[in-house]
């Protein structure tokens, strides 16, 4: 079994880019949470609701249960591209550097 002992740059890259968004996916609906805690509701207020009263609630625990799974992932899209890159490269880049 011919087993190599460096990795190409390009499994670097994609190993980056991979985990990269694994961690958004896993955590951007917490961060979605907290940033509208601290704005005081964020899109709730605006209708009309409560929101997230600030200090009566922990962030990953919404205090409406207006809050769907699918508006925890909006803008993901935008947060996924750019961690694709960021991740990729700078782990890729890593990896090259090491070698020398």
């Amino acid at each position: 079994m011919g087993h190599k002992s460096g990795t190409s740059a390009m499994d670097s890259i994609v190993a980056g880019s991979l985990a990269g968004a694994i961690a958004d996916l896993v955590f951007h609906p917490l961060d979605t949470l907290r940033c509208r805690r601290m704005c005081g509701g964020g899109h709730a207020q605006q209708r009309g609701g409560s929101g997230f009263p600030l200090g009566a609630t922990l962030p990953f625990t919404p205090s409406t249960p207006s809050v769907q799974l699918r508006s925890l992932y909006r803008g993901f899209s935008v947060v996924a591209s750019t961690t694709l890159l960021s991740h990729g490269m700078y782990y890729g880049t890593y990896q090259e550097l090491k070698k020398s």
